[in-house]
């Protein structure tokens, strides 16, 4: 603070200057423009970070995957993204999980470009790690065939949560209302949506309400106020699904926290076993 009240006088000095000895003009008042510029971009500086009380992560340094821990084989990096692969020879007995061990905020934005040329595939989000890389919680849906894609699920748990283009709300004895319509129009996203090619994914988490958007279409909302099933915090994932072979890639993976700092990281699961799907 010390610096922005030392600049903030000089401004005054040297114009208070330049009105005694005479100097508006040539040199003297081309200096002045320029304090009076460098004094307006710090306090433009000093608003932007009073108003910003969120933090944002990168998750995703583009070439590796650091912070990130997958079964063995299954993710790589390819074209710049994070790309999880199955083959005939690995397929899965159990849906698999790329999981960030990086902090997470309980309420946050996240923000990331998919791209899958066949199967399903997820972004698990306020998740529990039941074993290793076998994940349970929320999950925003991407599938290749467009029959779940942009849907609200619930990996393990309660299962669909939102169609494509519903809006729900979920009370804490888990009874819930009649959906309701976001907004999207399903002729002008099927339409606009081009198989095999980058997209844009973006879900909110804060407290109760989610929303999830795809290429800036809302396709689904929920407030989930479920005492015995809602989730506030959580790990990360990304999906391969068990069935036949299948491609999904992901990248400019962008963290932003609404409000509280990050929290604790989360550590790897000891237990073994395949789990279900």
């Amino acid at each position: 603070m010390r610096s922005i009240v030392l600049t903030s006088v000089i401004p005054c000095v040297v114009l208070l200057a330049g009105t005694v000895f005479g100097y508006q003009d040539g040199v003297g008042n081309s200096r002045v423009n320029e304090l009076k510029q460098d004094r307006a971009n710090e306090l433009a500086l000093v608003d932007d970070m009073a108003d910003d009380k969120t933090e944002s992560l990168v998750l995703f340094d583009g070439t590796s995957l650091e912070g990130w821990e997958g079964e063995e084989g299954l993710w790589s990096i390819e074209d710049g993204a994070i790309t999880g692969r199955t083959t005939e020879e690995t397929r899965l007995k159990a849906n698999s999980f790329l999981v960030w061990r990086g902090e997470l905020p309980e309420d946050f934005e996240l923000t990331l470009e998919f791209r899958i040329e066949s199967g399903n595939s997820g972004i698990q989000f306020r998740s529990e790690e039941i074993e290793p890389f076998r994940v349970k919680g929320y999950q925003a849906d991407i599938d290749s065939t467009m029959k779940f894609m942009g849907i609200l699920y619930e990996e393990r748990a309660r299962g669909i949560l939102c169609q494509r283009g519903q809006r729900v709300s979920i009370a804490a004895d888990g009874k819930r209302t009649e959906p309701e319509s976001t907004g999207l129009v399903e002729d002008d996203f099927q339409a606009g949506y081009k198989a095999a090619e980058w997209h844009h994914y973006v879900i909110t988490a804060n407290g109760p309400q989610i929303t999830c958007k795809i290429d800036d279409q809302i396709t689904a909302e929920l407030n989930d106020e479920q005492e015995d099933a809602s989730r506030r915090n959580g790990i990360i994932g990304l999906q391969l699904h068990v069935g036949p072979p299948m491609k999904v890639q992901f990248r400019n993976i962008v963290l932003k926290s609404l409000g509280e700092p990050a929290g604790d990281k989360h550590e790897p699961k000891t237990k073994t076993g395949d789990g279900g799907q």
